[in-house]
């Protein structure tokens, strides 16, 4: 995707400002030697920002969620939450623990987003995901996203969503965003259109939108998507910036394709290995010579 327009928007310009200021936000914190300072402040910035999105919900962080049944989950970084009619269950100094069913979505923030960080999203998304929610919850079950400062290769970090994906598609983030890169996401096809859905199933198929500079503000327009759920609130919010919205392109990988890497474990390390390296050629590119390197056309 090329980068962005010629005419932009002062809403895009404003959010390109919000990104900048982040990153550079970030590299000041990298002089800092305490990796819990550190990693707290980093935090602190994105949950700050977050503080855009409409507030029908609540933002909250360091939060455990638990069910009815005493089942827990792992601690996320945030959630949005009801506070308006779900009380809460403990609070005590910066760490609170919530009813399932009050939670609209669970963040995690990742400075780098590598294997690891992948699979700690995953895992904390499955802690939450299996819980028991009560008819009447706010979302059943609730949604899982993360957000990343920086990623050293997100080809790679998009076969693996997508191969995690596939092996686990009930605990798939809905949204892992990527700060001036990338947004991973989920969408359902009918005939030539994309659909970005919300809650993952085994029919949806894993996206990269290569959205650059206005990674954060399609972001934002996700999430209060989600907060605003019912009104026609974000639609009006996305008029603001339709160049963006209606030029927007999406990366995927053809069935034929996803079926060989989740089929056998060997096809898959072949596969893995051209998005490991080729770091200067397009995720396009990267693709076709992994098809050729597994035997498909």
């Amino acid at each position: 995707m090329k980068a962005m327009f010629s005419s932009s928007s002062k809403t895009q310009q404003w959010f390109r400002d919000y990104a900048k200021n982040l990153m550079n936000s970030y590299k000041s914190l990298e002089l800092i030697d305490h990796a819990v300072t550190k990693g707290g402040g980093r935090e602190n910035q994105v949950f700050g920002l977050l503080k855009l999105l409409p507030t029908r919900l609540s933002l909250k962080q360091n939060v455990v969620v638990m069910d009815s049944q005493d089942a827990q989950s792992r601690k996320f970084d945030g959630v949005l939450v009801d506070r308006e009619f779900w009380p809460l269950l403990f609070q005590k100094d910066n760490t609170a623990v919530v009813m399932v069913e009050s939670v609209y979505v669970a963040f995690e923030i990742k400075s780098s987003l590598g294997t690891s960080d992948l699979q700690d999203i995953f895992s904390k998304s499955e802690s939450l995901r299996r819980m028991k929610c009560i008819a009447g919850s706010l979302v059943s079950p609730p949604l899982v996203t993360a957000f990343s400062y920086q990623c050293p290769n997100s080809k790679l970090a998009f076969f693996d969503f997508t191969a995690h994906s596939q092996k686990y598609p009930n605990f798939t983030p809905s949204v892992i965003c990527i700060l001036n890169q990338a947004l991973f996401g989920l969408v359902e096809k009918t005939g030539t259109i994309l659909s970005v859905i919300e809650q993952p199933s085994t029919s949806n198929i894993p996206v990269m939108f290569q959205t650059q500079e206005d990674t954060l503000l399609i972001y934002i327009y996700l999430l209060s998507r989600w907060a605003t759920a019912g009104t026609d609130s974000v639609n009006i919010f996305k008029k603001y910036s339709d160049k963006i919205f209606s030029n927007l392109t999406a990366f995927y990988f053809d069935a034929d394709f996803i079926h060989s890497i989740t089929s056998d474990s060997s096809v898959l390390k072949k596969a893995r290995k051209c998005f490991k390296g080729n770091y200067n050629k397009s995720i396009k590119d990267v693709y076709r010579i992994a098809r050729s390197e597994i035997g498909l056309s």
